[in-house]
Parts: C-alpha cells; sequence; structure tokens
C-alpha cells in the first residue's frame, strides 16, 4: 500500500465523499461534489453497459433468470391499418441510403453491428464495430491544467466570495456587508476585495459585452435603440479553444448504420449524423480559399423569445440564447459548461395604441429586430465567407465556418425570424408556400421557401415605384419588406433553419390549444358526472418519476407547456370509459385521435431515431389526420362545431420528421431545454436590477455567472489532474486484493431494508397463509436452484420452518438497456405500506419463458442458503389480454388491457424494469383488470411496439 502522509484537518474545511479531496468552505464544494458525483455516475453507467452488453452478447443468463434485450426497430413497428391511401400512399421524406462497404476488407458484418461512413472531407475511413463497443468513450482523458485558473481574481478565495455573492444575487448593501464581516475576521484567508466595487471590477475585467445603439426611422422620426450583447465570435472561440470542451466536441459529419441481419438501418440522433450537417461539410469544402487545411463547420443553435420578467408582465426581456451543435445534446443542453449560453438581449418594442397593429408600426418592429440581429452577430460575418483558422482546445488547426444549424423558437418569433407577414396572410408558414386555407393538408408538399426566393421578390418590390404595388407583390409570398439579418450571412438559411417545437406546436398548441379545450367541451355537454369520474381518475393515477400528478384537470387552466404533455399521457387511460360510441360518437372519435396524436408525439420524441422509426412516424402523423378528418365530418351541436382545424400548428407536423432528418433528433432544435433559462433570468431581474434599464443589467450578471461557471471548471479540472498525477506516483493495488461484486451486480440495488422477521410474523403482518407462503417459496428456490445448476445443500429439498426468518425490503433500483437510446435507463421501484402517507406498490415487466409478463410487486426480500443470498420478488402476475378478445374501444383507443393471473415468486434478477399501470375504469374490471401506459416513456413505447405489435396502434 502506498504511503500517504497524515494530514492536519482544517475544522472549515470538507471533504468530498467521491474523491476524498479537501475543500475550504464556499461555492466551490457544491459544485465540485456535483460535478464529482456526474462524472462517478457516468464512469458507473459506461461500465454497467459494457457489462450488460457483453452479458447478452455472449448469451451467458443470471445465475436465476433471463433478461430482456433490445431489438432491431423493425422488428418493433406496428402492422395496423395503413392512413389512406393504403400501402403505397406517399410518405415524404422515407429515406433508403445504405452504407458504403469495402467488400474487399474481409470484414464479416454480425447482427447488431454498427458501421460509420464519415464524409468525404474528412479523409477519415469507414468504421465497423461491435454494438457493445459503439458509444462507450474513454474517460480518462486528463489535460493540462491553468495553474491559475481563477484569474483576474487575485487569489482563490476572492473568486470565491464573489461567486457566492453572485449565485446568492447578493445586492450591493449586502456585498458590502459580507466583504466587512470577512475584513473583521482574524482566521483564515483574507479577501483582497473590500466593497461592491472592487469586486465588480474584477468581475468585469473577466467578462466582455458591448452596446451598440441602432436608429430606425418610424414615419417622421428618428428612433433609437440600444442592442446589447456579447461578441458572437468571442464566445465561440472561449468554447473551441476550451481544453476541456476540446475532446467533446465533433467536427465531421458521418452517417451511422445498424445491421438487422438482413440489410443495414441508418439512424440518427445528433446533428452531425444528419443530412444538414453533411450538405454543409460538403459545401464548405467546395469554395473553401484556404489551402491546406479542411474546413469543418461551426454549427450554431440560435434561441431567442420574449418573455414577462414581472408578475403582471409590464416587464418583458428579449434574450437570445446560442448553443454550439458540435458538443453532444447532454453537454449542449445543460447548464455547465458547454451549455446554452445568453449572448445577446433584443430591444423590446413597446406597443403604442395609436399604432398598434398598424402595418407600417409591424413593419417598423420587424426592421428594429433584423437590424438589432446583424449587430448582434456582425462579428461573425466574415468568417462565415472565408472561414478562420483556430487554434482548438486539443491542438489541432482547423478552418472553421459558422454554420445557422437551427433556429428554436415559438411560431410568432419564427415569423421574426424569417419576415413574413404570419397567422393572417396567404401563406403563413416560415418553412414553405402552404395557402392559409389548406394547413390540413398533411399529406402534400408545398414549395419550400429559399434565400434565392426571397432575394428576387425584395428586389423586385425595391424597384417598383408605389408603395401600394410594392405591397401587394410582397403580399402574395407573404414576406415583408427589409433586410432579413440573416439572409447577410452566407450559409445561413433561416427558412430550413426554422424548426419544429414539440413545447410550443405540440403541448401547449395541437393538445394543449385545441384537442385538450376540445375535450373539456364534449365532457361538459356529456354532464358534470363525467367530469368528477375524469378528475377522479386523475387523482389516483399512480405517481412516477419525472411524471407529474395532478388532482383535477377539467376545471383548472395550465399554462405550462409540460404540464400540457403529462396531461395528454394520461388524458387517455383516464377517459376511454367515459366517452362512449353511443352517447357521443364525435367524443369517441376525438379521444381517437388523442391516441393518435400520442404515436405522434412518442415517435417524434425519440432521442435515437432509425429508418423504420421515421417512417413510422410520418404514418402516424397520417393517421392522426385521418381520424381528424373523420372527427370533422361527425355531426355536432353548434358550439362544438364552430371549432376550425386549419391552424398553423397542425400545419407544421408536415416538417416535423423532415426537421429531425436535416437537424437531428427533436431535442436538438426544442425550445425545451432552452425554456429553463427564463426562471434565473427572472430571479436576477427581481434581485439583482434596479427594475430601470434592465437589459444590460441582466446579460452581465448572466455573463458574470457564465465566467464563473468556467473558472470553476478549470479549477475541478486542475485538482482532477493533480489527483492523477499523485495516482500515477503511488503503488498499484495488490492484484490479491478482491473486489466482492453487489448483490444485483450492476442490474439492480435493493434498499430500504427493514429487520430480519421470522415467516409466521411475516405471514401475521401481510395477511398471507404462513405455511402455505413458505412452502410455496422452498419450492421455488429449490426448482430455481436446479434448473440452474446450481446444487442443493446436502442435496436435499429446501425446506423453512415457521422460526425461520427472511430480510424484507421496499426499494429496488432496476438498471436496463434502454430500447430508445442503447444506453443505460434506470427505473425506481417500491413495494412500501406507507410511502409518503400512501401505500405504493409499483408495477414491473419481467422475463418468463413465455415472455415478458406484468406484475405488480407484493414483497421483496433476501433469502439465504448457506453462504449465498438469493433476492426474491413475490408478485402477483397480470397477463395481457388476447387480441382476439379485446374490446373495441380497446382497439380504438389503441390500450393495452392486463388481467390478473396468479401470485408467485420470481428471482429479482428477472425484473426487466417498472411499468406504470392504471385501474381500469369500469367499476366490474376494477380489481381484476389493469391498463398499461405505453407512453410513459420511449423505451417503454417501443417495448410494447415489439411484443405486442398492433395493439397500441
Amino acid at each position: 500500500m502506498a504511503f500517504r502522509r497524515k494530514r492536519t484537518i482544517n475544522t472549515e474545511q470538507r471533504q468530498c465523499d467521491i474523491c476524498e479531496q479537501w475543500f475550504s468552505a464556499g461555492g466551490g464544494f457544491a459544485t465540485h461534489t456535483r460535478a464529482c458525483a456526474k462524472r462517478r455516475e457516468k464512469e458507473n453507467n459506461d461500465t454497467l453497459l459494457r457489462a450488460n452488453r457483453e452479458h447478452h452478447s455472449s448469451g451467458l443468463q443470471s445465475s436465476i433468470a433471463t433478461t430482456d434485450t433490445p431489438t432491431r426497430f423493425d422488428d418493433i413497428l406496428e402492422s395496423g391499418a395503413e392512413p389512406t391511401g393504403g400501402e403505397d400512399a406517399y410518405i415524404p421524406g422515407d429515406p433508403t441510403d445504405q452504407p458504403i462497404l469495402d467488400t474487399s476488407s474481409g470484414i464479416i458484418a454480425v447482427l447488431d453491428d454498427i458501421h460509420t461512413d464519415y464524409h468525404p472531407a474528412s479523409h477519415r475511413p469507414a468504421e465497423q464495430v461491435a454494438f457493445e463497443d459503439f458509444g462507450l468513450q474513454d474517460s480518462d482523458s486528463h489535460t493540462p491544467y491553468d495553474p491559475v485558473p481563477w484569474r483576474p481574481f487575485p487569489t482563490r478565495f476572492d473568486f470565491e466570495v464573489a461567486d457566492l455573492a453572485l449565485r446568492c444575487s447578493m445586492n450591493r448593501d449586502q456585498t458590502n456587508k459580507l466583504l466587512k464581516l470577512l475584513d473583521m475576521s482574524h482566521h483564515g484567508a483574507k479577501a483582497s476585495m473590500h466593497n461592491y466595487d472592487d469586486m465588480q471590477k474584477l468581475w468585469d475585467a473577466a467578462a466582455d459585452r458591448t452596446t451598440r445603439t441602432i436608429t430606425v426611422p418610424y414615419k417622421d422620426e428618428d428612433r433609437n435603440f440600444d442592442v446589447h450583447y456579447r461578441p458572437l465570435w468571442d464566445w465561440i472561440l472561449g468554447m473551441v479553444k476550451d481544453p476541456h470542451l476540446a475532446p467533446q466536441m465533433e467536427w465531421d459529419a458521418r452517417h451511422h448504420y445498424r445491421y438487422n441481419g438482413t440489410t443495414w438501418d441508418r439512424f440518427i440522433d445528433e446533428p452531425w449524423t444528419a443530412d444538414s450537417w453533411w450538405e454543409a461539410q460538403s459545401k464548405i469544402n467546395l469554395h473553401s480559399v484556404q489551402g491546406g487545411l479542411d474546413a469543418k463547420p461551426l454549427c450554431l443553435i440560435i434561441y431567442v423569445d420574449k418573455n414577462k420578467l414581472s408578475s403582471f408582465g409590464t416587464a418583458k426581456g428579449y434574450p437570445v440564447i446560442a448553443t454550439i451543435g458540435n458538443l453532444s445534446s447532454d453537454i449542449r443542453n445543460g447548464s455547465g459548461p458547454g451549455g446554452g449560453r445568453v449572448v445577446g438581449w433584443l430591444p423590446v418594442v413597446e406597443e403604442e395604441s395609436k399604432n398598434s397593429r398598424k402595418t407600417s408600426f409591424v413593419d417598423f418592429k420587424a426592421v428594429v429586430w433584423h437590424q438589432s440581429a446583424i449587430k448582434m452577430f456582425e462579428s461573425i460575418q466574415l468568417y462565415c465567407e472565408v472561414g478562420c483558422v483556430v487554434d482548438c482546445g486539443d491542438g489541432i488547426c482547423r478552418l472553421l465556418y459558422p454554420i445557422l444549424l437551427a433556429l428554436s423558437a415559438d411560431y410568432e418569433e419564427q415569423c421574426a425570424m424569417c419576415l413574413i407577414r404570419g397567422l393572417r396572410a396567404l401563406h403563413p408558414c416560415p418553412k414553405c408556400m402552404v395557402g392559409k386555407d389548406q394547413l390540413s393538408w398533411l399529406s402534400e408538399r408545398w414549395e419550400s421557401r429559399t434565400p434565392e426566393d426571397t432575394a428576387r421578390v425584395i428586389k423586385e418590390a425595391s424597384e417598383m415605384g408605389r408603395k401600394g404595388d410594392r405591397e401587394d407583390l410582397l403580399k402574395q409570398y407573404s414576406l415583408r419588406y427589409g433586410q432579413n439579418a440573416f439572409l447577410s450571412f452566407i450559409n445561413f438559411n433561416p427558412y430550413d433553419a426554422v424548426s419544429f417545437d414539440d413545447l410550443h406546436f405540440d403541448d401547449s398548441g395541437l393538445w394543449g390549444a385545441h384537442l385538450f379545450p376540445q375535450l373539456k367541451k364534449h365532457m361538459a355537454k356529456i354532464g358534470r358526472n363525467v367530469e368528477a369520474e375524469v378528475d377522479r381518475r386523475f387523482k389516483s393515477f399512480p405517481r412516477w418519476r419525472n411524471l407529474s400528478h395532478f388532482d383535477a384537470v377539467t376545471t383548472v387552466t395550465f399554462n405550462d407547456g409540460s404540464k400540457h404533455r403529462d396531461i395528454s399521457k394520461m388524458f387517455l387511460f383516464a377517459a376511454e370509459q367515459v366517452f362512449t360510441r353511443s352517447e357521443d360518437p364525435a367524443a369517441y372519435q376525438l379521444l381517437k385521435c388523442t391516441r393518435a396524436y400520442l404515436n405522434v408525439i412518442m415517435y417524434a420524441g425519440l432521442h435515437v431515431q432509425t429508418t423504420e422509426t421515421m417512417r413510422a412516424g410520418r404514418k402516424a402523423v397520417l393517421v392522426l389526420l385521418s381520424y381528424l378528418s373523420d372527427y370533422m365530418d361527425i355531426p355536432k351541436i353548434e358550439e362544438l362545431d364552430d371549432k376550425s382545424w386549419e391552424f398553423i400548428k397542425l400545419h407544421y407536423h408536415a416538417h416535423l420528421f423532415d426537421d429531425i432528418q436535416r437537424k437531428g433528433a427533436l431535442r436538438n432544435f426544442s425550445t425545451r431545454p432552452f425554456e429553463k433559462k427564463h426562471g434565473p433570468i427572472r430571479v436576477i431581474y427581481q434581485r439583482r436590477t434596479n427594475f430601470k434599464n434592465i437589459a444590460p443589467q441582466i446579460l452581465n450578471v448572466t455573463h458574470q455567472m457564465d465566467v464563473s461557471d468556467l473558472v470553476w471548471a478549470d479549477i475541478h479540472a486542475m485538482e482532477e489532474y493533480g489527483r492523477y498525477l499523485q495516482e500515477q506516483l503511488s503503488i498499484e493495488v495488490p492484484n490479491d486484493v478482491e473486489e466482492l461484486p453487489s448483490l444485483g451486480g450492476g442490474h439492480f440495488t435493493i434498499g430500504s431494508k427493514l429487520k430480519a422477521i421470522t415467516f409466521q410474523q411475516f405471514g401475521i403482518e401481510h395477511s398471507l397463509p404462513s405455511d402455505r407462503f413458505r412452502i410455496d417459496l422452498a419450492n421455488f428456490m429449490s426448482k430455481s436452484l436446479i434448473a440452474h445448476n446450481i446444487p442443493l445443500l446436502d442435496n436435499r429439498w429446501i425446506q423453512y420452518h415457521t422460526l425461520d426468518t427472511i430480510t424484507p425490503f421496499q426499494y429496488l433500483k432496476i438498471n436496463y438497456e434502454s430500447y430508445e437510446t442503447w444506453k443505460l435507463g434506470t427505473d425506481y421501484i417500491r413495494c412500501n405500506p406507507s410511502f409518503q402517507r400512501h401505500p405504493r406498490y409499483d408495477f414491473i415487466l419481467f422475463s418468463s419463458e413465455d415472455g415478458p409478463v406484468f406484475g405488480q410487486l407484493q414483497n421483496l426480500f433476501v433469502c439465504k442458503i448457506g453462504e449465498a443470498s438469493y433476492p426474491v420478488a413475490y408478485i402477483q402476475s397480470y397477463r395481457v389480454i388476447h387480441n382476439t378478445r379485446r374490446d373495441r374501444s380497446d382497439k380504438d383507443f389503441g390500450i393495452l388491457r392486463i388481467k390478473k393471473d396468479a401470485k408467485e415468486f420470481i428471482s429479482v434478477h428477472s425484473i426487466i424494469r417498472g411499468a406504470l399501470v392504471v385501474s381500469a375504469s369500469s367499476a366490474d374490471r376494477l380489481e381484476e383488470e389493469r391498463l398499461v401506459v405505453d407512453v410513459l416513456d420511449s423505451d417503454m413505447f417501443l417495448r410494447i411496439k415489439k411484443h405486442w405489435p398492433s395493439y397500441t396502434n
């Protein structure tokens, strides 16, 4: 063992439980422990995932059970009815490409192998790896550190004090009080800052922001607006040159394929695996003027959204947030280094009652928007055309071209970005020329908007003498007159960049503003008893991690898109018995539309999209359209029949899977990850501004926080590198020291251990016939050991006696390989008579000889046989009702119904994952039947598609 010098511990220091490093008191300890825990969790997950993949690839089984593994996606697709048009109906954008294979290499493809074709300009050869080796990265990257990462702060102590004041949103008086108390202290380090102004000078030295004034004429006066921003190129360079982010940066487009045993299925996840990146890399290398260097795309994702800062909405913010698409979505959508950053603040043009809604004033606001955007992005304009040679953080010199990959925004902002006229225009879509009366024609293809067509129309309009003639021409194309900021930059196409947004177009749009309100109207028409029953069902819904719980929904208004998403997933299962074909055929049909809608959002939200899931998703969109068309044809009372389904957010579904094909998974361009940025901005507004001229104040504080995050990242890297060097000098642990594996072998962890209890007492507490229970358990254990070639003690059948003990547990953490991402997923399952003052007995999906089976945990315990411990679950099993015996409503609503079967013992090793299951609505079925919530998450959605095809169509 290596000799370690005894350390004198300062009582004001704290030790990290993970890496055992010591920290002085302050904000750095909490930040470090979070980062350290995430790093440890990633290392553990990679180890578990590799072990899980090797376990499946070798055909080995756990000592007492089988497990369930993902399969290729073409086996998962349902075989239900085709949308209108039959099998040969046109499916937009259906990809059919195959990889470029070098048959001379002699490599033979094996089921689930991954093949990668890189862009030709990358000069990287194609790769083919086994599935179990794909996506696992080496976490032992140690980059030399900055020895003084807290600069320009004189000391680390200064930085930590300033960071504490920043994170706690201290104002001037509070900061001065803190520094005065530190000056009065006679112990420990001493701050060199003496007041608020000293601290701000240091932050200003670390930060860099710019304010420009633009002048825009309106009628007979010039109006001035301040544009506050951080030079975009400076921020980009800071990211690209960061040595800690460098290993995470991707520079080359690629196509990924997975072998299904016959053909190669392409799959898409991150932006560099999709089509836009490939096209951009081709374009910039074709026109690059820099010799000797390959051009690389620097892909930008820009989010813009005006939002309310005060409770009454009188104060508004207009932040511009940027992310770099070359980083993975987990980093890009996170809050640490590499995450989205506020890079600017657009002017808010206040409404004027005398000018509101006038075309001239709307045009004026559009000019302000685009003139401000030009100033904000001008630092990258030259590099978009000729590129910029940059020494990146990994030490490699690259020629970088900024590319606009995606614009993330709601519909109103997209109209502003594309400089079109909006909802009432002849062609209200920012992406195509669909007519305003054709928004529900989702199976049609419309001419795409292009920068070239816009430039031609604007040029023609500018040459017209009469303003009226110019307006008539522009109205034909639904364009506004003026310079579009994005068209001033090479490689910026706003019409392609604006993207489908699930938060505003689905959660708060098609569902929140259309389907859900219409369903509420139907419930009101049927009667209050229906509303009460739906609310009762929502209240009784089992609680599940990452799923909101509602006591009522029929009389409550929700403005949160995420809440609407959860309601949409639950509503079908709460209302499946209250809408009947006989009583209200229109409501019944609308609930079918809800099922079709759920299929659309589940396919759209997959983090890994394949050729087959994309095809299924496009078909699901057409099925939804067909169901809505049938609903519109059903006679209804006037108050229900006045609903128009010609709206822009329905039309956008025609672009949904095209956007995924071009930019990668939906989370690459959704506004959902950006929305969480508004909360901290509102806190800054409330606590750190004087409520006057707020833009520069907020931008200053958000940038200080960004700087703080980067400094902490450098500090942690310095500490990590120090530990790495120390480990290289230490003596290796002797190879005779054995690490004992956990009871679950990485597949599961059991917890909430109770005291050991006799079979007799256990039977009394759980109302079980103790003799029958212990005899059945003994038989189960004996048969299981024999089936897995584990010798019985003394070759005798296991017997338990009434005073023998077992150890109960109430908590189970299950790890499984996700069908969606092929990465590790985790469920937290409980069987507790009083969890948060309510009984909770979760459902599971477990493996059997007949395939996956649903069950409800009754008890969880560990049995000891000799020196070995065996985790066992006592469950109430449920079997899926056969398709031929399903109710028509279950088939129409795509509901998987299960029926109570026998109580039995199973090995905890056989549990695949948790399941969300709700009680059946009908009173006579309440005890015997349950409904499986297949839309709980993407993994469950795809598992149900595979094992029970066509049930949830």
